[in-house]
């Protein structure tokens, strides 16, 4: 009964994050070519950031 219990929570663990996966999928293909540039500035600021403090 246990094994049976932590295969069914596995599984729905592992649906869930599918899901969260697919869900952050389509934000990132419905964000408009601005927000994109505004990710990717984001990103390299923190970037440099991170090799100034060494």
């Amino acid at each position: 009964m246990t094994k049976i219990l932590e295969q069914f929570e596995k599984q729905e663990q592992e649906r869930e994050a599918l899901e969260m996966f697919q869900k952050q999928q389509q934000e990132e293909a419905n964000k408009t070519w601005y927000q994109r540039l505004g990710d990717n500035i984001e990103d390299t600021w923190a970037n440099v950031k991170g090799w100034w403090k060494g």
